[in-house]
């Protein structure tokens, strides 16, 4: 096994063990991401209601 064959080998290791980790996290990482997205939705959602409030309210003083 020479110099070549060992780089190769060593290479495709690597290849073969990201492949792997990357079949893993496939199955894992929607469930990761889908968790990380609720508190972004859920401050925007929130953040929206001053903006509904004060259509709202310039809404009602157009009739009073």
């Amino acid at each position: 096994m020479n110099l070549f064959d060992t780089i190769q080998f060593l290479l495709k290791r690597r290849l073969n063990n990201e492949f792997k980790a990357e079949l893993m996290n496939s199955t894992e990482q929607p469930k990761k991401k889908m968790k990380n997205w609720v508190p972004i939705v859920f401050f925007g959602v929130l953040s929206t209601v001053p903006v509904f409030m004060f259509l709202v309210d310039v809404y009602i003083n157009q009739y009073m």
